[in-house]
């Protein structure tokens, strides 16, 4: 019997997920309409799971957590529970948006999952992530001893299984900064054999965190240099941030404050609270303020917003530009609504004029 020719679609953008390769969007469009086609709500809530990790990947975190809610959502009209894979998922984009409670809910609602499995690894990931944020330093080593146990040993890519960042994390919250060195050091070498820009600065950003000034400085650079020009746009926001703390902690307060504006302004354009929190902090340490353009204009529109805005001033209504981006209806007049108060207007008959202008509204 042949293969599925959606399931083996499924294992190709996978595969360009990872690799943060810019087809991954338009071959899950493609995938979605032919899943609407056939009308298998499993095969729906395996592409929206699969939009919602590349979403999350890019830092759009509201985009992520509506499809992976819808991805939820589908799920339950065949299963009494949501696939673990989104559940595991979402608890990332809600760590990332700043609510653990939430992301310990949803954690706590998912299933018994094959031990070994794709999806029980990343379930333990989350889990592992979520003691992390919390800085519950004991537990989150124990509990990714556990998750690296589950790991094949010929699986090193930090792009899919990132065990050995998040357990030097750990282990430099317990005190032991050699051992966390070192893992970081064997991840970085994964990181610049996969070549992907997240993982890279990922890797590149908590090494550099760890190390002297000198030599410190340096890697974070080069992780703001590499995800600068990538989609990986919260990836940018934390390198910057990194960076800039520590400028700030080597006595530069000069050259610390444009890393952390920038830094604070892509963050709060993705959502991410906690990351945009701590750039504000420090910004506020060197002496300066975030800049005024970070809370209106046109250049405060996130991503998302700026696409949903163009379509509208184009003339496209709320339903054609959800089936056009994939996303909800509400999730249109969400960002519609939120445009509309950066752009200080109040119809979408003003939207064309806003966004051509360059100025702060």
């Amino acid at each position: 019997m042949s293969a599925d020719p959606i399931l083996l679609s499924g294992s190709a953008v996978s595969v360009l997920a990872l690799a943060e390769h810019e087809r991954t969007f338009s071959v899950l469009e493609q995938m979605a309409v032919e899943v609407r086609r056939r009308s298998s709500p499993f095969l729906l809530s395996g592409i929206y799971y699969m939009q919602g990790w590349a979403w999350l990947a890019r830092g759009e975190l509201a985009e992520a957590a509506d499809v992976l809610r819808r991805s939820g959502e589908v799920a339950l009209s065949w299963s009494s529970t949501a696939s673990a894979y989104t559940v595991a998922t979402f608890a990332h984009v809600l760590i990332e948006q700043g609510d653990l409670v939430g992301a310990e809910d949803l954690l706590g609602q998912r299933g018994p999952q094959m031990p070994g499995s794709d999806a029980d690894t990343l379930c333990k990931e989350a889990d592992v992530a979520l003691l992390v944020a919390r800085a519950r330093w004991h537990e989150a080593l124990a509990a990714v001893e556990e998750y690296a146990a589950g790991v094949s040993p010929g699986v090193v890519n930090p792009a899919w299984v990132p065990w050995r960042s998040l357990k030097a994390q750990a282990l430099e919250g317990l005190g032991d900064h050699d051992a966390a060195v070192r893992l970081l050091e064997e991840e970085l070498s994964a990181a610049r054999a996969w070549g992907a820009p997240r993982a890279l600065s990922h890797s590149l950003r908590l090494l550099g965190s760890l190390l002297d000034e000198r030599e410190g400085l340096d890697l974070l650079r080069e992780a703001v240099q590499v995800a600068e020009g990538s989609p990986a746009r919260l990836e940018y926001a934390k390198a910057l941030t990194a960076l800039g703390s520590a400028l700030r902690r080597a006595r530069q307060p000069t050259q610390a404050r444009e890393p952390l504006r920038t830094g604070f302004e892509v963050a709060t354009r993705c959502g991410a609270q906690p990351v945009a929190e701590h750039a504000r902090a420090e910004l506020y340490a060197t002496g300066a303020r975030p800049r005024r353009e970070a809370f209106s204009g046109p250049e405060s529109l996130t991503p998302s917003e700026q696409r949903v805005a163009e379509l509208a001033a184009a003339g496209g209504s709320n339903r054609e530009i959800a089936q056009q981006l994939y996303v909800t209806p509400k999730t249109v007049e969400v960002h519609l609504t939120s445009t509309y108060r950066k752009l200080g207007i109040s119809s979408r008959a003003a939207l064309a004029d806003a966004l051509a202008d360059s100025r702060p509204a």
